[in-house]
């Protein structure tokens, strides 16, 4: 009975929820109740039945109840079951997902913003009822590193920062695979970078750019529906938007590797789509590369990246002023200068140097063109492009200054003006650290060809505007990196150049340099010798050109051939493979066939060994349910009496103890008729007279009532009575005054209305 009461009582809550208006109403009710926790399970209740799989207005509100309640109680996980059935129920409703969407994200948002200024709000209470910290907040300051600001922002409005991180990656994760709803997705995306960058979420930023990742590799691999088609240019468009964000907030948050990652993400997008993406997206894609590199120390693909910024923006930016145009140019001069100088390994297989290589080759590709890696080879380009003539007039000679003149002495004066313009003008002051590197460097080689020792103090007075402890440090790379040969005595107090002889890099240097000299002397004694190799030079290339041809038909003719002598190979090895495969093959059915003829004789005989074990299991259940329904389920020797009885005897007793059982029920159920009615009849016996007397008792109450009612019904009418009377007396004193203005009154209304008909009547007949 117990059971049955407590399965009904299920049921009939089970029924309340079958309809999202009920539910409604129910969750409306406990909230103006202030039980928001009751009416916050009432409606996860709703979400939580399987039964609902159809989309309502009803549930429309329910959800936005349901998530505003969520939000108030910060409770993601339950939201987050909700909606994930709800977006089962809105298959055909996408308008009404992304409204449900906007709505709970809106007020995730408006949760932070209210934490925000009840933060803002107790920190000024805070500090106007305490003027001077106290002993507490000071010591928590000091080991925490912490005033009571932050404090009061981790206690209040990080949990709601959390809860709206985790609105939006609920979000995303629910829009991943739905084409319809991308743009909801993208934005959502957008505002989640926002967020990031806002509240300087660094590790939210990694978490929801992992999460784009693996949205974008699962839809890749075809394990779920993309939001966008690969085919589609416009969906590609709006994805690398989502990227290009990315990249932007990365770059915000100074987080560079993840912004390298990102880099690779828009590559490796840009290398699926057919249609380049527009200049615009390229010019801030070029900005970040050269951002990313600059940071990495990168300088030949900060300044290709760069170069590339360059062009774009200038060509989408027609209205640039002259100084933001000459700015950029300076910018690109400087990179290009800041290259590092090429490496004088002897070995130019070491595993670094591949390793180097390999990464150039990478870094290439997301610049999407070729770059040469050497030294000065971008350089001729903008001075092809004639960037010289853009940049800032200081800095037109520094390429000639570092690379081109050769002057030990000068050359660090001129660098010392070339650095204080850097230090003095906005937005290149970056590049003074790599050129100033390149300029002691290049002092040192210069210094090196022409003395062998030098005294560091004096070397510390040509470069007096280095301090002496960086200058060494400079010296000390360079040495490092085989930029110069130098030691440093610190006993005599000097620079000793060349210390390595004859086998020293410098001295090759100095072979090459004399050689050069000696052969431009050899041609301006002789210039007829030179012109005479030239054109001996040039009939060898005519012979050579001859023979081109003849060797060319010769090589095609070899080749023919080797094309036609593989081609009859491989048409032989195709035909010896045909063959072993059609043999491998007929094996293979053979083989097939006989397992399939055994596993189908073995399938019987286990279809037959199952059918005779059910026959006799159903034969025995049918048996006992009989016995126990007869005898009861307390004989312990009913099962091994069971396959010595048949069906049709147990049947029988079943019938014999069915009907002893019905004639006990009748007798018992006499019985107690019988007892219950001797039991009502004397309850009435001795009833009767108590309720005469409860009776009489009632009566002479209601009689004493009634008496003292109209008692003080009758002296309240006649206090009613006396204070008319005198009211009536008050009021008549004014009669005579009443009938006075009465008759004023009448009396000018009259003559008014006399006046009025007779200007009525001259109307009417001078109409007439």
């Amino acid at each position: 009975m117990h059971l049955r009461r407590r399965n009904f009582n299920q049921n009939q809550d089970d029924s309340v929820y079958e309809k999202p208006e009920y539910a409604l109403k129910r969750a409306e009710e406990l909230i103006k109740l202030e039980k928001e926790a009751e009416a916050l399970e009432t409606l996860y209740k709703l979400f939580a039945n399987k039964r609902h799989k159809t989309w309502s207005k009803d549930m429309d509100k329910a959800i936005k109840k349901f998530l505003e309640l969520c939000v108030n109680r910060n409770q993601g996980k339950k939201a987050k079951d909700a909606l994930h059935q709800f977006r089962n129920m809105t298959q055909q409703q996408q308008n009404s997902l992304e409204e449900v969407l906007e709505f709970f994200m809106q007020k995730a948002e408006d949760a932070v913003e209210k934490a925000q200024k009840q933060a803002e709000t107790a920190h000024a209470q805070a500090n106007k009822e305490e003027q001077e910290p106290s002993k507490e907040s000071s010591l928590l300051t000091s080991i925490a590193g912490e005033d009571s600001k932050d404090r009061l922002d981790k206690e209040l409005v990080t949990p709601w920062l959390k809860f709206l991180w985790e609105t939006y990656r609920m979000v995303l994760d629910i829009l991943r695979n739905n084409p319809k709803l991308e743009h909801v997705y993208r934005a959502t995306a957008t505002r989640s970078f926002n967020f990031c960058l806002k509240y300087r979420r660094i590790a939210e930023f990694r978490r929801i750019c992992e999460v784009l990742r693996s949205h974008l590799a699962t839809a890749s691999k075809g394990k779920a529906q993309p939001t966008y088609n690969a085919e589609n240019p416009d969906d590609l468009r709006q994805l690398l938007k989502i990227r290009f964000a990315q990249l932007a907030t990365a770059s915000g948050l100074e987080l560079w590797q993840e912004a390298y990652r990102s880099v690779e993400d828009i590559n490796g997008i840009m290398n699926n789509t057919k249609e380049s993406p527009p200049d615009e997206m390229m010019a801030e894609y070029y900005k970040s590369l050269s951002q990313i590199f600059w940071v990495s120390h990168n300088y030949v693909f900060h300044a290709s990246a760069l170069y590339r910024y360059y062009e774009l923006h200038t060509v989408l930016q027609k209205n640039m002023t002259e100084e933001e145009k000459r700015l950029l140019a300076s910018r690109v001069w400087l990179a290009s200068l800041s290259l590092p100088l090429e490496s004088t390994s002897d070995d130019p297989y070491l595993v670094v140097d591949l390793i180097d290589k390999e990464r150039e080759s990478r870094m290439g590709s997301l610049l999407g063109f070729f770059v040469d890696t050497r030294r000065g080879a971008l350089f001729k380009e903008l001075e092809a492009k004639k960037i010289s003539s853009i940049v800032y007039p200081e800095l037109v000679d520094l390429h000639d200054i570092l690379e081109v003149k050769f002057a030990p002495l000068m050359l660090p004066k001129l660098l010392e003006k070339k650095i204080q313009f850097l230090r003095s003008t906005p937005g290149i002051g970056q590049y003074i650290e790599p050129i100033l590197d390149l300029g002691i460097t290049r002092t040192l080689q210069h210094i090196s060809r022409v003395f062998q020792t030098m005294e560091i103090q004096y070397f510390n007075k040509l470069l007096s505007f280095v301090d002496s402890h960086t200058l060494e440090k400079y010296i000390v790379k360079a040495v490092r990196e085989k930029r110069v040969d130098c030691r440093i005595d610190y006993r005599l107090g000097v620079l000793n150049f060349n210390t390595l002889g004859l086998d020293s890099e410098n001295l090759n240097q100095r072979l090459v340099d004399i050689s050069q000299n000696l052969q431009q002397a050899v041609d301006l004694i002789n210039p007829l010798k030179k012109q005479q190799e030239i054109q001996k030079n040039n009939e060898i290339m005519l012979q050579l050109l001859k023979g081109v041809e003849a060797e060319r038909q010769k090589v095609l003719k070899r080749k023919v051939m080797i094309e036609k002598i593989k081609e009859i190979r491989e048409a032989q090895e195709a035909e010896d493979a045909k063959k072993q495969e059609e043999l491998e093959r007929k094996k293979q059915a053979e083989l097939q066939a006989k397992e399939r003829a055994r596993l189908q004789q073995k399938a019987k005989e286990r279809e037959l060994k199952r059918a005779e074990e059910i026959k006799r299991e159903k034969d025995f259940l049918e048996k006992k349910a009989i016995a126990e329904l007869v005898k009861g389920s307390k004989n312990k020797n009913l099962e091994l009496k069971l396959d010595k009885v048949d069906a049709p005897t147990l049947k029988k007793q079943q019938l014999k103890h069915f009907e002893a059982e019905r004639m006990k029920m009748e007798q018992k159920m006499e019985k107690l008729e019988t007892k219950l009615n001797h039991l009502v009849r004397a309850r009435r016996e001795v009833e009767i007279p108590l309720v005469k007397k409860l009776n009489d008792i009632k009566k002479e109450e209601d009689k004493k009532y009634q008496l003292a009612q109209r008692k003080v019904q009758l002296e309240s009418h006649k206090a009613a009575h006396e204070r008319d009377l005198k009211e009536k007396a008050r009021v008549m004193r004014m009669k005579e005054d009443k009938e006075v203005f009465e008759a004023e009154i009448n009396k000018r209304r009259k003559k008014e209305y006399e006046e009025n008909k007779s200007k009525r009547d001259i109307k009417i007949k001078a109409l007439r």
